[in-house]
């Protein structure tokens, strides 16, 4: 069944005090869908619940969006349901979004919007719990070697040493890992991070060392503000190897 409404409410049953007023309004008019108000009759400020094919504005004023949703108070709030994506969303400002994109892409993923236009996007430990590359939101994350500094080199019996953004923490985090030997080293740093990769603090973690450390002392990776990676409490050269696996807040 339906009925066509043109500025006004459903006569019947339908706008019996206290009985919610279902609004079915027919293609080709203004402001097509189904929508529920919690009033007898269609009100400003009202609107609970729609399924329109295209966003736009009802009969009464009230904005809505694309697909099935349910809204808020002044429709300024709301939750969406629309081509396989649950959008949480405050009109103007925070949103929070949850896709599940066809075989191929990421399993499942959730994305953080803010009005000024950033973006953070958190996995969830489906195909890939990393998010996206900094500063992108359609581009996945993947682990990148790093190319090393003063005379560093990979220990060749295990992976090359590599780091990758994922989104731990309010800015995210950067994850470090890698097997280095000091034996030609010239300087303690061996890695500076790109751009997006950089945190805005000092700080550091404990690392393995097979040699060149002194007695009661403890191979440590640190980190600074510029992204530069440096071996600390070890001798450089020497004839070892450092382990190293940890996060870097970026905050």
């Amino acid at each position: 069944m339906s009925e066509l409404m043109l500025g006004g409410s459903w006569a019947g049953g339908w706008d019996e005090p206290g009985v919610l007023s279902i609004v079915l309004i027919g293609a080709g008019s203004p402001g097509q869908g189904l929508f529920v108000y919690d009033t007898a009759a269609p009100q400003l400020n009202h609107l609970i619940a729609s399924i329109a094919p295209a966003a736009g504005t009802d009969t009464v004023g009230n904005n809505y969006v694309a697909g099935i949703a349910s809204y808020g108070t002044s429709t300024a709030i709301f939750a969406e349901l629309f081509q396989a994506t649950l959008l949480m969303q405050q009109i103007g400002g925070h949103q929070a979004q949850l896709s599940i994109p066809g075989a191929g892409a990421l399993a499942n993923y959730l994305r953080f919007t803010l009005a000024t236009g950033y973006a953070f996007d958190a996995g969830i430990l489906a195909t890939s719990a990393t998010g996206f590359v900094p500063g992108s939101t359609t581009t996945a994350e993947t682990w990148h070697n790093m190319t090393l500094l003063n005379s560093w080199a990979n220990n060749g019996s295990f992976t090359a040493s590599r780091y990758r953004f994922t989104p731990v923490g309010p800015a995210g985090s950067v994850e470090i890992m890698g097997v280095i030997n000091a034996n030609a080293a010239t300087a303690t740093t061996f890695f500076t991070l790109p751009s997006g990769y950089i945190p805005a603090t000092v700080g550091g973690f404990a690392a393995g060392a097979n040699a060149g450390v002194a007695a009661n002392a403890v191979a440590n990776i640190r980190w600074d503000a510029s992204g530069n990676l440096t071996v600390n409490n070890m001798t450089v050269p020497s004839a070892s190897s450092v382990l190293f696996a940890g996060s870097i807040p970026l905050d």
